[in-house]
C-alpha cells in the first residue's frame, strides 16, 4: 500500500501530486492541501492507511467486510476490528 511519503519514514514529507490550488482544487478531494502561500496550496499525495481511515469515519460506515492489504496503520486496524 502506498505511504503518499518521500521515503519510508512515518515523519517524512508527502510527495506532491504536481497540481495546486485553485486551478485544481476539485482535483483529487480527498488529499492534503500543503505549502499554501498566498491562497496557493500543493496538492499532496497521501497514504492508503489515512485515507481509508478517514473514508470510514467521514462517512459513518457501520461494516466493511474482508480488507485485503500489507502494512496496515495501528488506526486503521483499531477501527476495523472495532466495527467489525
Amino acid at each position: 500500500m502506498a505511504s503518499g511519503k518521500s521515503s519510508p519514514g512515518n515523519n517524512h514529507p508527502r510527495l506532491a501530486t504536481g497540481l495546486t490550488t485553485p486551478g485544481f482544487k476539485k482535483s483529487y478531494p480527498d488529499f492534503p492541501r500543503v505549502a499554501c502561500f498566498i491562497g496557493i496550496c500543493t496538492i499532496a499525495f497521501e497514504g492508503i492507511n489515512i485515507l481509508g481511515y478517514n473514508y470510514i469515519v467521514n462517512n459513518n460506515v457501520g461494516y466493511t467486510g474482508i480488507i485485503f492489504t500489507d502494512f496496515m496503520g495501528d488506526d486503521l486496524i483499531r477501527k476495523l476490528v472495532g466495527m467489525n
